[in-house]
């Protein structure tokens, strides 16, 4: 009879780490693809959310992962000389994508990022300033970042890249249990002689002007500031450099053009102070902000709800001021939201007058 001798197979792990949920912080058992750079062999993945590695090569591997609601950006380095399996495996942060199914009442900030041309920029970073937190755009230039837990009001300001196209910086305030929704467009520097103008548009009291439109004299290309008064435009110029006249427009202001030479792969920055109509060519209202104690109080974010407005307050007095001539006669309803980190929102129902101005003053309390 002939002796049979076996021999045991003795296999080591590797490497051995779990992904989990950033919204949630739940380990994720769904079907998700990893991978290690230079290695075709498959994982384990267990009922308990492990993905194990067994008898690599000695040395450092790239960890990269996608799921059908998640996304690791970052490439982790991990290093099987120094695993320790009674200490654990690594654990992995998994970011939600921007169809994850995120709870109804999530403070959230959803935003797109599109090309001058409104084409969708993939693969730009959207990063909070002074903050750790970023995000990678998708196919559709689409981000989106959460908020959890939030019990107050964000004030938030994003830096958004990509490679080949200026800079731009988004600001906002996040409302808690909403949201907040940006639209960003990149300006591609590569076009040849493209030249970008930018700045900020002010009232004679340094307040900000929301809703102006910025353009370029005898072309399609304009732009509205937003509520910060900002704005970025840009055009292909005939050559190297070139004078263009820029055309500033707003109800209640008076219209101005201003010319400015600009050149070929550089932002020129171009501020401007725009005026006010006489009082009896235009209808519209004030509304400033104080603390109880009736300090002026800015940078509060004040919104008309029904018209779609916004602006915040700033310079001497607190004040943000709206023009609309087309206010219906005998007066108009509407909602007016004031926000700032730190104070409690006021909501207030206020009637506007065809006939004449209005001017409201509200304190916000700290809280």
């Amino acid at each position: 009879m002939n002796t049979v001798y076996l021999e045991k197979e003795s296999r080591r792990v590797s490497l051995a780490f779990q992904l989990v949920d950033a919204y949630s912080d739940s380990v994720i058992t769904e079907a998700v693809e990893v991978y290690l750079t230079g290695i075709v062999q498959r994982p384990i993945h267990t009922d308990e959310g492990y993905i194990i590695y067994m008898d690599l090569p000695a040395g450092e591997y790239e960890v990269k992962a996608s799921g059908r609601y998640f996304d690791f950006f970052e490439s982790l380095s991990l290093d099987t000389t120094t695993f320790n399996a009674l200490t654990g495996p690594h654990v992995i942060q998994m970011r939600p994508r921007v169809d994850y199914p995120f709870k109804a009442d999530a403070t959230l900030v959803r935003g797109i990022v599109r090309d001058q041309d409104g084409v969708p920029v993939a693969g730009a970073r959207v990063e909070v300033v002074n903050g750790t937190d970023f995000a990678i755009t998708d196919a559709l230039g689409r981000c989106v970042f959460f908020f959890e837990p939030a019990t107050e009001s964000i004030d938030l300001t994003l830096n958004i890249t990509a490679s080949g196209f200026q800079s731009e910086t988004v600001a906002m305030v996040v409302p808690v249990g909403e949201t907040t929704s940006f639209n960003s467009t990149l300006v591609n520097l590569s076009a040849p002689n493209r030249a970008v103008l930018s700045g900020v548009i002010r009232d004679g009291y340094g307040n900000p002007i929301s809703q102006a439109r910025v353009g370029f004299q005898g072309t399609d290309i304009s732009t509205i500031t937003d509520a910060r008064g900002n704005y970025t435009i840009s055009c292909v110029l005939g050559g190297s450099s070139q004078s263009m006249t820029i055309e500033l427009n707003r109800d209640g202001y008076v219209n101005a053009s201003v010319s400015r030479v600009l050149t070929a792969g550089q932002n020129t920055v171009f501020n401007h102070t725009m005026s006010y109509l006489p009082s009896w060519e235009t209808i519209g209202f004030f509304v400033a902000t104080r603390t109880t104690n009736h300090q002026v109080l800015n940078d509060v974010l004040v919104e008309v709800l029904e018209k779609n407005w916004a602006c915040y307050t700033s310079g001497s007095d607190g004040r943000v001021r709206f023009f609309d001539n087309s206010v219906i006669e005998g007066g108009e309803n509407v909602t007016v939201r004031m926000s700032k980190p730190g104070y409690v929102t006021r909501i207030e129902h206020v009637t506007l007058r065809s006939d004449r101005w209005t001017d409201l003053t509200y304190r916000l309390s700290s809280g």
